[in-house]
């Protein structure tokens, strides 16, 4: 979830002040890339597959709806208008709330974005829900982890993914599920963080401020960190 976190924030905070589309496009994924290689250094044991339960219950969720069949409606039509805009198809911006101008926080977009530019739709992502979804059930399942047994933190994503809401909308382009995971993974980075090094500080200040590009009451919750480590008396 911190890379798509990121990534986000790239294409549309990057498009926002001027990069040029392309270029951009070429930074994530380059960054993607070099995600990718780093985890070459990683190792894994029989227990890790625990974590495929994710995108085995997101199939079947996905095998018993129609997801692909749902118009896209109200912010859902949004966000993919600020998709299309950050691909710079056109610089139209709808009437918000009353107002002549689009004010939505503009970081899923910029990963639906990506999916339009491979595709080149205008209005059909299926693909980057998907990974919002699975990415925000490891998020769950890593915290869950932290602060329970492996085996009891596997039902954790399994009953979150099998709430009705979840099967309903988490496939969509509403920001709601995705945004859960961002908040879940930010706080799970957070308790697992290293104080003496800077380098994880100035990647979690990062991450929450992608949080408030992803949805913008949460650029509150940096302050709220904040008193959290004064609260633990925390070296930072």
């Amino acid at each position: 979830m911190p890379v798509l976190m990121v990534i986000g924030a790239i294409m549309s905070l990057g498009t926002g002040l001027g990069l040029p589309i392309i270029l951009a496009l070429i930074i994530v994924h380059l960054l993607f890339g070099y995600w990718i290689f780093t985890l070459k250094h990683n190792s894994m044991d029989l227990a890790d597959l625990r974590f495929l339960v994710v995108p085995l219950v997101v199939a079947y969720t996905l095998s018993v709806t129609y997801f692909d069949l749902y118009p896209v409606m109200y912010d859902q039509a949004y966000h993919l208008q600020i998709s299309n805009r950050i691909l710079g198809r056109w610089e139209w911006e709808p009437l918000h709330q009353g107002l002549s101008y689009s004010f939505r926080p503009e970081l899923i977009p910029g990963l639906a974005a990506i999916e339009l530019f491979w595709t080149g739709q205008t209005f059909d992502v299926d693909f980057t829900p998907i990974v919002l979804l699975c990415a925000t059930g490891w998020a769950l399942h890593n915290l869950a982890d932290h602060y329970v047994s492996e085996w009891v933190g596997f039902f954790a994503p399994i009953t979150f993914l099998l709430l009705p809401v979840v099967i309903q909308y988490g496939t969509s382009m509403l920001l709601d599920v995705a945004v859960a995971g961002m908040i879940v993974s930010t706080l799970f980075i957070l308790k697992n963080i290293d104080d003496d090094c800077w380098q994880q500080w100035v990647f979690l200040g990062i991450l929450t401020a992608c949080l408030g590009l992803a949805k913008y009451p949460y650029f509150y919750i940096g302050p709220w960190i904040f008193f959290v480590l004064l609260i633990e008396k925390k070296k930072f």
